[in-house]
């Protein structure tokens, strides 16, 4: 790594650590109020933790439909050379026979990990891969998540 590169990580994660500070430090209410009007959502149409919600908003205000590196290959896209992730907090531990994280309530442990909104991503322009759910319709050059999350519940 380049001391350019270094530097740069460093800077991104002091701003992430700064990020993650603002949000611990908004009230509960205002968490739940924000990420209720948020709409955000994984592309396998799971909701995010209040936390993780304004987490992302705080890094990327435009942020609709995210997904990890592989998530997004699987669904049909790929991420823009260039794609800049946002960062969410995920359990780590021991996992379960279905591949489930087991939280020990007295050990709890997260790590960071990057993920990409849609944003970032484009089609694959000629692929074998099986998609996991529709392309997302598009209104007004934003993602309508509502129908994204009823075509999952359709599949």
């Amino acid at each position: 790594m380049s001391e350019s590169d270094r530097l740069a990580y460093e800077a991104r994660k002091a701003q992430r650590r700064d990020i993650a500070k603002r949000v611990a430090a908004m009230s509960q209410s205002d968490r739940e109020i924000m990420a209720a009007h948020s709409g955000l959502r994984m592309i396998t149409g799971h909701k995010l933790s209040t936390f993780n919600t304004c987490f992302i908003l705080h890094q990327d205000e435009q942020a609709t439909v995210l997904g990890g590196f592989n998530q997004w290959r699987e669904s049909g896209r790929k991420v823009k050379k260039g794609g800049r992730s946002v960062a969410i907090w995920r359990p780590i531990g021991a996992k379960d026979e279905n591949g489930a994280t087991i939280c020990d309530p007295d050990d709890k442990r997260f790590a960071l990990i990057s993920i990409f909104d849609i944003a970032q991503t484009e089609p694959i322009e000629s692929t074998n891969v099986e998609t996991i759910i529709a392309p997302p319709e598009i209104v007004n050059g934003r993602v309508d998540v509502m129908a994204l999350v009823e075509s999952q519940v359709a599949a």
